[in-house]
């Protein structure tokens, strides 16, 4: 299938979606033929919004198929597992979302078209609601207890409220991503799709006729005499002085050969270790390192706890954490359940 017809598929959904038209939503999605994860999981997005919890589950159950490291599929899936009363399946998708956060306190998927952000807290409410169906209370309050220990994470007083919840024998609701909030694709490759005319008029750019500024597919003219005269280059005919055209050459291989000497961005720096990119990110600034997915990144500092410094293909720059992982490296940071 076309990226071109998926894309323009996938933007009819959306626009469905956006006009609470789910059934349209979901015959539009149907029809492609080759899905994404992303499109897969507006599928199941849509299927929620009609209550349709088993085909819900079962979009999900593609979706994480075709991507095994989308935390927030693992999140989605655990919460409708819960309200179908699979509970073991529940705790196990809460198991493995927290696993993919791998350590980070939040992963905003904004860049991946999805404007949500996950954070851990959530991932462990929704644990701690599984243990409240499953009449262990105190294993609830311990996962709370944990939660509320973590620094940040923009929880507000949820966990507090939580924690009061569970002290009153009151179920745990399971948090999900609102509805509505769906991938969707990228604005810039939409606005590509109506067709273009990229060849334009044709305009001589080279011609063996000199002075010629004929533009078109037809046979050459008739030249008039005497106007097709050879340009001159400052004082000198290039036609009648070959001296003067070999110095010329000389010199744009000279300028071209200084171009050609880039500066290697690694000279002085240390590769601390090697990232593999988890998805496609596109710069947002001059000082972000733009790379797609699967590409080696070659870690150079750490800016903070959500961002690092690195080099990839060349280029030197600042990206998210969370868009990378290091497969030298046990990320298994299961929860203490």
């Amino acid at each position: 299938m076309l990226y071109t017809e998926l894309l323009r598929l996938w933007n009819e959904a959306v626009q469905a979606v956006d006009n609470k038209d789910w059934q349209g939503a979901l015959a539009t999605l149907e029809t492609i033929s080759e899905p994404t994860s992303r499109t897969l999981f507006d599928a199941a997005s849509a299927h929620l919004a009609l209550g349709q919890l088993e085909l819900a589950a079962r979009a999900l159950d593609l979706t994480l198929a075709k991507d095994e490291r989308l935390a927030v599929g693992f999140f989605q899936r655990g919460a409708v597992m819960m309200q179908i009363d699979r509970l073991e399946e529940a705790l196990s998708d809460c198991i493995w979302a927290q696993k993919h956060m791998r350590g980070n306190m939040v992963i905003d998927y904004k860049q991946l078209g999805l404007r949500f952000k996950l954070y851990s807290w959530q991932v462990l409410h929704n644990a701690a609601a599984v243990y409240c169906r499953m009449g262990q209370w105190e294993q609830a309050r311990e996962v709370l207890l944990s939660t509320s220990q973590e620094r940040g994470g923009g929880r507000g007083g949820n966990i507090e409220v939580a924690l009061d919840s569970i002290l009153r024998g009151e179920v745990l609701a399971p948090l999900l991503v609102p509805e509505g909030v769906v991938f969707r694709p990228s604005k810039q490759d939409v606005e590509q799709l109506p067709q273009r005319d990229f060849l334009g008029k044709a305009k001589v750019i080279s011609s063996i006729i000199p002075n010629d500024d004929f533009g078109g597919f037809e046979p050459l003219r008739l030249q008039k005499p005497g106007f097709y005269e050879p340009k001159m280059v400052g004082y000198y005919s290039a036609a009648v002085c070959p001296q003067y055209l070999h110095y010329m050459l000389k010199e744009t291989s000279c300028h071209c050969a200084i171009m050609l000497q880039a500066e290697d961005p690694l000279a002085s720096r240390t590769i601390l270790y090697q990232m593999v990119a988890l998805y496609d990110y596109t710069a947002q600034g001059p000082e972000d390192l733009e790379f797609s997915e699967g590409d080696t990144i070659d870690v150079l500092g750490e800016v903070n706890d959500e961002w690092l410094e690195g080099h990839c293909a060349g280029s030197v720059g600042i990206f998210p954490s969370c868009f990378a992982y290091r497969e030298n490296m046990d990320i298994t940071q299961s929860l203490e359940l």
